[in-house]
């Protein structure tokens, strides 16, 4: 058995050998440490109470995470998932952060804080099946209204679960970038940076747009 309480940290490496016996997580887990590796893990995974994880990425498809022979029971809890970025990715794809041989069940993830570049016009979201859970990475469509929870600007990573782009004025927060499928809306008077080059659909509202020499590109959905 392997027991990982809630004031706990587990780093592992590329396996945890534990035969038939259960490694219990309601702490903090950082499969692979500083690099991206995945974790085989011989046994069964349960998690309680509301763990975290942290999580490297790189290229699509490329990311730590943890491989189970048996069963993964993830009961009521809630765990937050914190990414770093190592290499910002490219283009559009999944992620599997965990996956179960012998079934998934009960998982509730959310984001927390992801450190480095933030695709630009792209989304991240969660999703789990009965065997895995994955981490998607896809185009930003839809309406992306400006609230500046994080910072002034358009490019930065969202932080501890709140992110500068909501779906509706004050609801769900937006883990992404808008992109060219995307309407940004302001309102208020908000002075913005566009921090990288963007191509979006439309741009509404009133507020400032510092460019600082990033280009930005509207229109791109007719």
């Amino acid at each position: 058995e392997l027991i990982n309480r809630p004031e706990g940290w587990i780093t592992s490496g590329s396996t945890i050998n534990l035969g038939a016996g259960t490694f219990t997580n309601s702490g903090t887990f950082n499969p692979g440490g500083r690099s991206i590796l995945a974790t085989r893990l011989t046994g069964n995974f349960m998690q309680q109470g509301r763990p975290t994880w942290f999580v490297d990425i790189g290229k699509i498809g490329h990311s730590d995470g943890l491989f189970v022979s048996g069963r993964a029971d993830l009961g009521n809890s809630v765990t937050t998932v914190n990414l770093w970025g190592r290499t910002a990715p490219m283009g559009s794809g999944t992620y599997t952060l965990l996956a179960a041989s012998g079934g998934l069940a009960g998982a509730r993830f959310k984001f927390g804080t992801m450190i480095g570049e933030m695709p630009i016009g792209q989304t991240f979201s969660l999703g789990g099946t009965d065997t895995a859970l994955r981490l998607n990475l896809q185009p930003s469509t839809g309406l992306f209204y400006w609230n500046g929870a994080v910072s002034s600007t358009w490019s930065d990573p969202f932080v501890k679960g709140v992110s500068n782009w909501t779906r509706q004025p004050g609801r769900e927060h937006i883990f992404g970038t808008p992109g060219a499928a995307s309407d940004v809306i302001f309102e208020g008077n908000a002075t913005t940076i566009l921090g990288a080059n963007f191509t979006i659909g439309s741009l509404a509202g009133t507020g400032i747009v510092w460019l600082g020499g990033k280009v930005l590109t509207t229109g791109a959905n007719g």
